[in-house]
């Protein structure tokens, strides 16, 4: 059992649920309450652990806790008690860093606890500790988005993001199509984990080289495709030499590149730029070229 609490009152003929602690206690669920003026009314004991290990300070009756915390947490928490104040019962999940540690995340209940009269006497909170659940969440989702070898993701994630820059109307849009020269060869010749590791060893160039806002892919095979979300065809171009030449200096291979840049106004799909790049790159491998043209 998980916990149980209810106190309920007759007021004019109705009934109000007063939140109340009747716990059984477990070691990842937590109460504390707030008065009206933002102050610690009722503090459970296994969350006072709780809040020393993660804020640095020990929760007392009567104490407001803004004077411990940093400005931005204090924003966001006085709004959540305001509106529990205002009647309205809700949920919040907070993720807080650990350093090097996995995340911690912290699903929150409010709930407003009133008196006998139906006034609002302050502010009731769980805290529940889902960290289990939501690592667990964000391992599913990526194994739905990212690409088992290279760990990059995968074109569904890609054409997802693709569609939300269009979606909140980008004026500036590239798409790069890459894939390496001779991987047939090499892969038949010195075996498929040689081949492997070069897809590996190519997706890490290309993420250490890309914008921390691109959007690195591997649609199948050796073909990779990058968004670039606000970078010109000058920048792009420059992007495309700088992985060029870190790709022969480190492996001794080559790739073929083509991209296409346009505004979320040009109203076109993900395929269609991907055809339009897609177009280019092969043009560029039967020409032998190292730099993409554009049309």
């Amino acid at each position: 059992m998980l916990f149980a609490y209810s106190i309920v009152v007759h007021i004019d003929s109705r009934r109000f649920v007063l939140p109340s602690l009747i716990l059984d206690s477990v070691s990842y669920l937590h109460l504390y309450a707030f008065d009206m003026n933002d102050c610690f009314m009722l503090v459970d004991n296994e969350y006072n652990d709780v809040v020393v290990r993660l804020f640095h300070f020990r929760p007392r009756v009567g104490e407001s806790p803004f004077n411990h915390i940093s400005k931005e947490n204090a924003l966001k928490f006085k709004s959540n008690l305001n509106r529990a104040k205002r009647g309205e019962a809700f949920t919040t999940v907070s993720r807080i860093s650990r350093g090097q540690k996995t995340p911690l995340y912290l699903e929150m209940i409010y709930s407003p606890i009133y008196d006998h009269s139906g006034k609002t006497i302050g502010v009731l909170c769980f805290i529940l500790d889902v960290t289990w659940q939501k690592t667990r969440e964000e391992k599913i989702n990526e194994m739905i988005s990212k690409d088992f070898l290279t760990k990059l993701y995968n074109r569904s994630y890609v054409e997802s993001a693709f569609n939300e820059c269009m979606f909140n109307k980008m004026e500036t849009v590239t798409l790069i199509l890459s894939d390496l020269n001779d991987f047939k060869h090499y892969n038949d010749t010195k075996g498929h984990i040689y081949g492997d590791n070069l897809l590996v060893r190519y997706s890490r160039i290309l993420e250490d080289i890309m914008p921390d806002n691109a959007v690195v892919a591997r649609l199948g095979g050796d073909e990779f495709v990058v968004l670039l979300p606000g970078v010109s065809r000058k920048q792009t171009e420059f992007l495309i030499n700088v992985a060029r030449l870190a790709l022969f200096e480190d492996i001794g291979i080559t790739a073929s590149y083509g991209f296409h840049t346009d505004s979320y106004a040009s109203h076109k799909s993900f395929v269609d730029f991907y055809m339009i790049a897609d177009r280019r790159m092969y043009r560029n491998k039967k020409n032998k070229r190292s730099l993409v043209e554009n049309e």
